[in-house]
């Protein structure tokens, strides 16, 4: 469903006519509140969608100045490769979690040799020794 959504963004996005500024805006808005559903609201894309503008910030904006169209432009440019890192990382994340990894067949020393850590091989290797000793500390008892 949110791949859907985010296909629908970027769509929107390209499909955006020169300085509409309302669509531009309503598109950022829905981005920036997919991304910190999809991906928490302290993510990267949140961050990046947070620093996308269409008009200048730090001048009076003026409609007839040239300079519009440059902010305009990598605002929008921008925002799609943001909604486009956004799919592509959603895309990774469903291909890993559809990915299982299924146990051996036959559990094996070679095996567990290789995939149990090293903490949980001295835990069996106390409990052996512990056996052990309790073993001929009740022998010497009886």
């Amino acid at each position: 469903m949110s791949a859907i959504e985010i296909a629908s963004l970027l769509t929107k996005a390209n499909e955006l006519k020169e300085f509409d500024f309302s669509s531009a805006d309503s598109a950022l808005s829905n981005a920036i509140v997919l991304a910190r559903t999809l991906f928490g609201a302290e993510s990267p894309h949140v961050v990046e969608l947070g620093n996308v503008f269409f008009k200048p910030i730090d001048l009076v904006y003026n409609t007839g100045h040239y300079m519009n169209r440059v902010y305009w432009n990598e605002g929008i440019e921008r925002l799609r490769r943001i909604l486009k890192a956004m799919a592509y990382e959603l895309k990774v994340a469903e291909t890993q979690a559809s990915v299982s990894i299924y146990p051996p067949e036959k559990i094996t020393l070679k095996w567990m040799f290789h995939h149990v850590s090293i903490r949980w091989w001295l835990f069996i290797a106390g409990l052996l020794v512990s056996a052990v000793s309790l073993g001929f500390s009740l022998c010497k008892l009886m």
